[in-house]
């Protein structure tokens, strides 16, 4: 009786597992593909990753539905145990439009059915009766003329985000043919990858600068180019040269306002604040590198340093640097507040200097400061997930009689920043981070704030603290490029933060 009651009892139990397990909705079937079998006769191949095992006892299967020419009008088309499926009721000039989803059911119960997977779709064209047409051209060394061979050459549709298609790669003379559907391409032309020896003949390839058709260096600025029904597009490029960086000089001096000649102030010569972006879109490290992160004392933690030292007895100083870079320089002495080139106050403002070869004349001239009474203003630069994000912070004065300059400083390696040497008054304060967060402005209890009409202001009378400021992370994504000018009145506006928003509002670059 006891066992009997025993097996009743385990019975219970498994039948309850089988039905908890199929109370549970199958999962979605993902990554649904639809593609157009190359061989006769004409037919439609789907492929898709199914649901979890189900339990025993209980039957799992997919239903697959159709639309034909439009992406609404979905019937039922078949049942299968399988992850892929052929479609033989095609009719070539048609459209076909697929979703699959998971169904399960155990005895004496009603199905139970997913929701549907990804949408995917295919034009059917019978084989040979492909629409395409042809781009080719040779590609040339911009300075000899001479063929660039082995270049590569890839093709993308102008969508949102751009469509990258096979590429082809061109032979030894520099030629290359592409054979595409009919439609609008970007093409993109990229140096040739070989180095070394071939054949065990030395052979020369020197490093070229990827190009855009027709002469561009980015896809914004890039000619679409009209692939027709049996045409052929002729799309020659003209590669320049990538000079290699090499090590230059940076000279100058500085001097205090009065002229006079500042013996061992410090001066640093460093990465730009778009260099320093653009290498985090890039997917390169940008903070803590070897050598380029320098404490400055009160100013802070400056990253993306490029070479720092003092002056001579002179008020000289001669900075060594690599050329094909932008940089920004600024001086700093005790006393004085620091300043950045050319005569501006805070990183975002200052003058880039491009160089090429030796560069002289990047002088400065600091100002005293030491007024009766000085503040400071302090807190953290961090996240919504409480990541502390190292930045630069600058400290604007508002409706201030006295017309205080902008102040900044660096934050530590954990985002904790201090802006000292502030006269009493209103301030709003940015924090402008080294990489993948976008700027943002102080707002309490805020992050991302983008507009400074936005922010809270900043009463300083005393030294104030828990300033801390919330940032958003940048989502790196695509290959387009957004360019223009800011103006006001005609004239143009340098330093302005400019900030690219999907269409959800989240910040992109």
């Amino acid at each position: 009786m006891k066992r009997a009651g025993y097996g009743i009892v385990l019975a219970l139990l498994v039948l309850g597992a089988l039905g908890a397990a199929y109370a549970q909705m199958p999962s979605s079937p993902i990554n649904l593909t639809a593609k157009e079998a190359p061989q006769l006769p004409v037919r439609v191949e789907l492929h898709w990753t199914g649901m979890n095992v189900v339990p025993m006892s209980v039957t799992g299967a997919y239903r697959i539905y159709r639309s034909v020419d439009d992406s609404l009008s979905f019937k039922f088309l078949s049942m299968t145990t399988m992850t892929g499926y052929t479609d033989l009721q095609v009719v070539a000039g048609h459209t076909y439009f697929y979703f699959v989803t998971s169904v399960i059911a155990a005895i004496d119960s009603a199905p139970r059915e997913s929701s549907r997977s990804n949408i995917a779709w295919v034009t059917v064209v019978p084989p040979g009766a492909e629409i395409t047409g042809t781009i080719a051209g040779t590609v040339t060394d911009s300075v000899t003329g001479k063929p660039v061979p082995y270049a590569g050459v890839t093709f993308y549709r102008p969508a949102s985000p751009l469509l990258w298609l096979p590429r082809t790669v061109a032979d030894s003379a520099g030629h290359y043919t592409a054979v595409l559907d009919t439609g609008t391409y970007l093409i993109l032309c990229t140096p040739p990858m070989l180095m070394g020896r071939l054949n065990f003949s030395p052979v020369a390839f020197p490093l070229y600068k990827p190009k855009w058709y027709k002469d561009a260096y980015d896809p914004a600025h890039a000619t679409p180019v009209r692939v027709t029904d049996g045409g052929t597009f002729t799309a020659d490029f003209a590669l320049a040269r990538f000079i290699l960086p090499t090590p230059v000089h940076v000279r100058g001096t500085v001097r205090d306002s009065a002229g006079m000649v500042l013996k061992g102030a410090r001066v640093v010569i460093m990465r730009t604040v778009q260099e320093m972006h653009r290498l985090s879109a890039a997917g390169e490290t940008v903070l803590g590198l070897p050598g380029q992160t320098i404490a400055l004392g009160p100013i802070g933690i400056a990253q993306g340093v490029a070479w720092t030292g003092r002056t001579d007895s002179t008020g000289a100083f001669d900075a060594t640097v690599l050329s094909q870079h932008s940089y920004i320089a600024m001086a700093a002495d005790s006393g004085y507040l620091p300043q950045f080139y050319d005569h501006k106050s805070t990183p975002l403002e200052a003058t880039q200097i491009a160089v090429t070869a030796d560069v002289s004349g990047i002088d400065f001239n600091l100002l005293p400061w030491r007024p009766p009474q000085m503040y400071a203003i302090s807190g953290v630069v961090r996240d919504s997930s409480g990541v502390r994000v190292p930045s630069r912070i600058v400290v604007f004065p508002i409706r201030s009689p006295r017309a205080a300059a902008a102040r900044f400083a660096f934050s530590d390696s954990l985002g904790a920043y201090t802006v000292d040497h502030l006269l009493a008054g209103k301030y709003i304060v940015l924090a402008v981070p080294f990489a993948d967060y976008a700027p943002a402005f102080y707002k309490a209890g805020a992050y991302g704030v983008i507009r400074w009409k936005d922010a809270d202001t900043v009463t300083v009378a005393a030294n104030v603290t828990g300033i801390d400021i919330g940032v958003v992370q940048i989502h790196w994504s695509g290959v387009a490029t957004l360019s223009g000018s800011v103006t006001s009145g005609g004239a143009p506006l340098e330093g302005v933060n400019v900030l690219a928003q999907d269409a959800a509002g989240a910040a992109a670059g």
